[in-house]
């Protein structure tokens, strides 16, 4: 506690009494310093021959601390009146100040007793077990502090090198307090012990994270005291050789200021970080850094070609890290390129006013080899680049160098290939609209996929969609198990519990539509899992699954639909008139309307609830409930529609004579609701749009996919018998 609050006084006063105790009383086998009654701190105190307290080969005193024993000495030091100090002047005696006052020269006195070395000795009782020496040098800056790490050195000069559970010495928790007068004043100890020689050895001694005391300054973010470590030694910005260096982990800290002060004052410096990595390596991740570093470097005529093709544990060069992470920032140009990408096409008359500057082109401009650099996966920092979907990147290579293109990886795959199977649509959209890029869009991997294949194997409709629109992409190509992309679309699609609006679905009826070629071996020598092999087990849960969820929607449905009919709007006629107990509103059309609406909703999921509780039991057939859960779900639609249309009914039977325009706008409103129950239409819309854009109008208008297109606009009640998941989308 003493050492904690820089009181040398009180200081004085332990090692005094302890001294005198231990005049008067046969030497204790173990001393015990409680640092803070509120907290764990407590000092463990141990002489040559003395066992910590809490080992098992120890006296019986030190297996039982709580005991006041003649084996164990408790000492608690009481500090004068302080703002962080609980136990402020309301809990310090009278006796405990009068002593304070009383002590003249007692370390003097007391000089290189072997008491007081088994006192400082000692180390805390928590996770990092510093010594007396190491919480002071942490605790303050002041002259008081400063004064009691000289007392400690006084008496135990052991204390400057020793280490804690962390391999920390008092100058590395000094330097990471940024404590510039300890820092100092430690150093000024170790130079005057052993000279300049065992002062640099201090400076240099690194921790268990590998780290030395200029690491523990650049965390502490002190440039005074960063300062003053390089004047007595400028070779420390090369401590560690390697792993983590000073001047990288300034960088990764952000403090460009620091990394600019070890340029500057470092004779030697250290590029090296950790997994083989190094400072230009960290510096891709900020926006400023690597910019002024490289201003740096040429300041000092330093080659950036050996730092940008250095490759960490995993082969990545500084390059490929850049072209993962360097992307435009969001803006509206990069919206609406976003947007037209998504609906009309790659826009690059928006490409072209976009700035290119970012690590990418920096690093391209510092050493262009390194773009044909792989990692160890094969990887060139182009596919680096599209697997992560930056186009940027991307751009920015191709436009440089666009044999980058054909480069391709340890699976003989080019940056097309690496974006389909990622999934990274815009990429993908930029790929197959340029017409530089035509010699890949084609190109098979080493299992023999082309591009369009990986888009069926993934099953993504966008990416497939931008593919199937080019014109130069061929649809016929198989790998090399003679499997096509038409015949991986059919296996991909489940034999029966499948919706028909599905991506895949949409995928496969826009092969068909093409007529692409299929393999000419037998389905069942695929290479390949056929997922169209129906399990009926698994199927069954889901029906029974499905069909809980949907017999809670439909009970309600009826529940509301039969409360609905005897509460009607506009209540009913009373005793006197001639209609009693009549509605009010009856007779006319709109009331018809809600009465006929009210009465379908509530007949539908009636029939529905009934046709639910047949295809739930397991004991029926499988193709039985089948058929009972489809026709379920066409009257659960129904109902579902009819109800909305009644509630607006209701809405404009009550307002209309009041407020017409609030009436209307509110039909409105469910009128927009009721076509988000149609949302399957836009699947067709886009599908029709796709083979527009590669057959064009006139071959489009007279497929069968516009004729169920205007169907499905017209009776738009009929989708959901095409939405029927016991349909099989089509078949080969």
């Amino acid at each position: 506690m003493a050492s904690w609050n820089g009181d040398c006084s009180e200081l004085e006063n332990l090692l005094r009494n302890n001294q005198q105790e231990q005049e008067t009383t046969p030497a204790e086998d173990h001393f015990i310093i409680q640092i803070s009654e509120q907290s764990s701190r407590v000092v463990d105190v141990a002489g040559e021959g003395i066992n910590h307290l809490g080992d098992n080969t120890g006296s019986e005193g030190s297996n039982q601390p709580s005991q006041a024993s003649a084996n164990s000495t408790v000492l608690q030091a009481f500090t004068d009146t302080s703002e962080d100090n609980p136990l402020a002047s309301s809990s310090s005696t009278d006796a405990n100040l009068a002593q304070q006052e009383s002590t003249v020269n007692a370390v003097e006195e007391g000089a290189h007793h072997p008491a007081i070395s088994f006192l400082l000795n000692g180390v805390t009782f928590d996770s990092e077990e510093d010594s007396a020496l190491h919480v002071v040098a942490a605790a303050g800056d002041t002259e008081q502090y400063v004064k009691c790490a000289e007392m400690i050195y006084g008496e135990a000069t052991h204390l400057l090198d020793a280490t804690n559970k962390n391999g920390d010495t008092p100058l590395h928790r000094a330097a990471t307090a940024g404590n510039l007068n300890m820092v100092s004043r430690l150093m000024a100890l170790a130079e005057n012990k052993h000279g300049g020689r065992s002062m640099k050895s201090l400076l240099s001694k690194t921790n268990k994270a590998g780290e030395a005391v200029l690491h523990c300054a650049i965390r502490g973010g002190n440039i005074d005291v960063i300062n003053k470590l390089l004047s007595k030694d400028p070779e420390l910005g090369r401590v560690p050789n390697e792993d983590t260096s000073p001047l990288f982990l300034a960088i990764s800290l952000r403090r460009l200021d620091i990394a600019a002060e070890l340029f500057q004052l470092c004779s030697a410096l250290s590029y090296s970080g950790p997994g083989g990595q190094n400072i230009v390596h960290i510096a891709v991740f900020q926006d400023k850094a690597l910019q002024l570093l490289l201003e740096w470097c040429r300041s000092k005529n330093l080659s950036m070609v050996q730092l940008t093709r250095q490759a960490d544990i995993y082969g990545s060069t500084p390059l490929h890290l850049a072209a993962s992470v360097d992307e435009w920032h969001r803006s509206f140009s990069i919206l609406f390129m976003d947007f037209m990408t998504a609906h009309f096409g790659f826009p690059f008359c928006v490409l072209h006013r976009i700035e290119r500057k970012g690590p990418t082109s920096l690093l391209i401009e510092a050493n262009k080899s390194s773009l044909f650099q792989p990692d160890k996966m094969g990887s060139y920092p182009i596919h680096v680049a599209a697997a992560a979907g930056r186009v940027k990147s991307v751009v920015i290579i191709l436009e440089r160098f666009p044999s980058c293109a054909t480069l391709r990886d340890g699976r003989g795959r080019a940056f097309l290939h690496v974006a389909v199977e990622k999934k990274k649509w815009v990429v993908v959209a930029f790929a197959c609209q340029s017409p530089q890029f035509e010699s890949i869009l084609n190109m098979q991997d080493s299992e023999g996929n082309s591009a369009l294949c990986l888009a069926v194997e993934a099953g993504d409709q966008w990416i497939f969609n931008c593919l199937f629109q080019n014109h130069r992409v061929l649809l016929d190509l198989s790998n090399k198990n003679g499997v096509t992309a038409h015949d991986l679309a059919d296996l991909k699609i489940p034999g029966q519990f499948y919706f028909s609006r599905n991506p895949r679905s949409m995928i496969l009826r826009a092969l068909q539509f093409a007529n692409a070629a299929v393999s000419d071996s037998r389905p069942d020598h695929m290479h390949g899992k056929d997922t169209r092999i129906i399990d009926e087990d698994k199927e069954s849960e889901k029906l029974t699954n499905a069909s809980q969820v949907m017999g809670v929607v439909s009970v309600l449905v009826a529940t509301v639909t039969f409360a609905a009919a005897f509460t009607l709007p506009g209540g009913y006629r009373a005793d006197d008139h001639d209609d009693a107990g009549t509605p009010t509103l009856s007779g006319s059309y709109a009331f018809d309307a809600f009465v006929i609406s009210v009465a379908l909703a509530f007949i539908c999921s009636l029939l529905a609830t009934v046709g639910l509780i047949f295809s739930g039991f397991a004991s029926v057939d499988y193709s039985v409930r089948g058929r009972f859960s489809d026709r379920s779900k066409l009257l659960l639609h129904s109902s579902v529609r009819s109800l909305a249309v009644a509630f607006a009914i209701a809405i404009y039977l009550v307002m209309a004579p009041v407020a017409l325009k609030t009436a209307i706008a509110v039909c409105i409103i469910i009128c927009i609701g009721l076509l988000y129950q149609n949302w399957a239409f836009r699947q067709d819309i886009i599908l029709a749009n796709t083979i527009r854009k590669r057959f064009g109008i006139w071959e489009a208008l007279g497929c069968s996919i516009f004729d169920e297109v205007f169907q499905n606009f017209f009776f738009i009640g009929n989708n959901f018998r095409a939405a029927s998941i016991f349909e099989k989308p089509l078949t080969r």
